[in-house]
Parts: C-alpha cells; sequence; structure tokens
C-alpha cells in the first residue's frame, strides 16, 4: 500500500511539472544523477542538434513522440529511483552494525562462588586429669577445615553450680584464653570449657563443650621426721609439720597404740610425751592428718626409752 502511493503522488508531480513545460528538464536532471541513465539523458536532451524537424511554436523540443518518450522515462526513472533508493537503504541498515540500542546485551552468568564450610572440633579435654586446686588448667583442642583454612578458637570457661537438684553453668566473667589460673577455683569445683571454631573466611563451626572435669581435693603430706632423742629429761616432744596443696586446715590425731601418757594438739600437731621414771623399751605411735574434705595423711614413728642412769649423790665418791 505504502508504495502504490507513493508511485500515485510520482505520476501527479509528474502531470504537474508537464503542464508548466519543466518536464524535460527534470527528466534531464534525474537520469543524469544516475550514472547509468547518463547517455541516455544526453540523448533525450529536449535541444539536442540532432533534431532534424524544427520545432513548432510553443511545442517542447521533441513534439508527441517525444512527450511520450519522456513520460515513459520519467516512469522509469522514479521506479528505479525508487526501488534501488529502498533496497539500498535496506542493505545499509543490514550491514551496520548493531547500535546500542538494538545490540542485544549478553549477560556473561558468573559461577557462584564455591561453598565456605565451616571447621569442626575433633577432639577436647583440660588437662591435667585429674585435676587439684594446685596446679592451673589448659584445654587442648583438635580441630580440622574441609578446606584447610586457618582455624581460629574461642574459649569460655564455665562452672557449674547446684540450684537444688540441677546443676547450673554459669560462666567465668574474662576467662576466655585456653588457661584457667589455680587461683580462679577450690578443690570441689566443677569446670568445662566451651569452645567455638572460626576459619578466616567467617564460618563459624558447631560449639563443643569439654567433659565436666571434677577440681578434686590434694591430699595433705606430714613433710617432718621424728626427733631421734628426748627433749628434756624424760619429756619428748614432736612439731608434726605438713604441707597442703589446697591450704586446708588439718586436725590431727595419734592412733590408739600410742602411749597413754603421749598427747597430740589436734589444730597444730604438736606431739608431747611425758615419761614416767622407769619406763623403757621401745614404744610406737601414728599420726594422722585429716583435711574435711576426705583427704588425709599419716606418719608411723618409733621411740625407744632406755633406762635413765641414777645420779651420783654430791659429796661421794
Amino acid at each position: 500500500m505504502n508504495g502504490e502511493r507513493r508511485q500515485n503522488r510520482g505520476f501527479d508531480k509528474i502531470n504537474k511539472l508537464w503542464q508548466k513545460d519543466e518536464v524535460a528538464s527534470v527528466c534531464v536532471r534525474q537520469a543524469q544523477a544516475t550514472s547509468v541513465l547518463k547517455p541516455l539523458a544526453s540523448s533525450l536532451s529536449p535541444c539536442k542538434k540532432r533534431e532534424r524537424r524544427e520545432k513548432k511554436p510553443g511545442e517542447p523540443c521533441g513534439g508527441k513522440s517525444m512527450k511520450k518518450s519522456f513520460i515513459l522515462f520519467l516512469v522509469f526513472c522514479f521506479l528505479t529511483c525508487l526501488c534501488s533508493g529502498g533496497c539500498k537503504g535496506k542493505k545499509k541498515e543490514e550491514g551496520k552494525p548493531a547500535t546500542a540500542h538494538t545490540k542485544k546485551v549478553e549477560k556473561k552468568t558468573l559461577p557462584p562462588p564455591a561453598s565456605n564450610y565451616a571447621p569442626k572440633i575433633i577432639e577436647s579435654k583440660i588437662v591435667p586429669d585429674p585435676a587439684y586446686a594446685n596446679t592451673d588448667l589448659r584445654v587442648e583442642v583438635k580441630a580440622e577445615d574441609p578446606e584447610g583454612d586457618l582455624i581460629e578458637l574461642k574459649y569460655q570457661w564455665i562452672t557449674f553450680e547446684h540450684s537444688g537438684t540441677v546443676r547450673k553453668a554459669v560462666m567465668l566473667e574474662g576467662e576466655n584464653t585456653p588457661t584457667l589460673s589455680r587461683d580462679k577455683f577450690v578443690h570441689g569445683d566443677i569446670l568445662a570449657v566451651r569452645i567455638t571454631p572460626f576459619d578466616w573466611n567467617g564460618a563459624e563451626g558447631k560449639m563443643c563443650q569439654t567433659r565436666s572435669l571434677v577440681i578434686k581435693n590434694s591430699p595433705p603430706e606430714i613433710i617432718s621426721s621424728p626427733p631421734e632423742n628426748l627433749s628434756k629429761g624424760n619429756v619428748y616432744t614432736y612439731q608434726v609439720k605438713t604441707k597442703d596443696l589446697d591450704n586446708d586446715p588439718l586436725s590431727f590425731s595419734l592412733s590408739d597404740d600410742a602411749p597413754k601418757e603421749m598427747t597430740i594438739d589436734p589444730a597444730t600437731g604438736l606431739i608431747t610425751w611425758t615419761i614416767s621414771p622407769g619406763t623403757t623399751g621401745a614404744f610406737s605411735a601414728r599420726v594422722n592428718g585429716d583435711d574435711g574434705h576426705g583427704g588425709t595423711c599419716y606418719q608411723r614413728f618409733a621411740i625407744t626409752v632406755q633406762a635413765q642412769k641414777a645420779k651420783p649423790e654430791e659429796g661421794k665418791e
């Protein structure tokens, strides 16, 4: 439809030009514009010297036959230009590179990032075990990361308090290192450590808690030795010295086989025995120490009492 309308408008324009005697000049200009039709344009020039007959007054060059030729030629030129222009336009559009508006943007699909797996705790324990109140504690941990990333460990020491029949976990404030000083607990305390692993890419592993550890009572120890001789005349004294790692106060006692006159201070451990005159022979005894928390110690010792020589009277040889 668009092509037919263009042709009709072209014919109307040609008729108007022809009526104004401008057909010849337009035809020549159109033919000269097309390199292929240049020879034809020169042959159709209205004032060609080759014309034999004289033109009549008011008649354009070439007469009626020339008019028909011009009309056919103009139609031909019009159609040729119309076709060639349209085809060239299409070819130019086909040959042009795609613009930013027409070019399809190809989105590059990036591969998804590789999954980062969190590290995990393989083994954890508190050492030494058994633990006493006189020794610092530390936790030993084995952890692994699937990608081999460096692992960072977060620690939190906890203790358990009895609340009725349930033990309640309480965090020890500021204790977030792999060690715990001995002044932070006493015997009887129940301790554990919560450990959370991280890798350097920010992946957090599952928190792991060590097995609870009961701080045992350190048994006392007697570090003194009994004297070999009587202290004064017929009096025997022995100060028992002990060491308790928990610094528990001890209470002292003597065994039942100790001499009847032998006594001991239950708080200080001072043994005193006043030997009766005429007492001789070998005697044995055992001293016991108790810290009141199940820790005990003892020491057995022997005493040999020899007959005392009578002192010579003064003035007698």
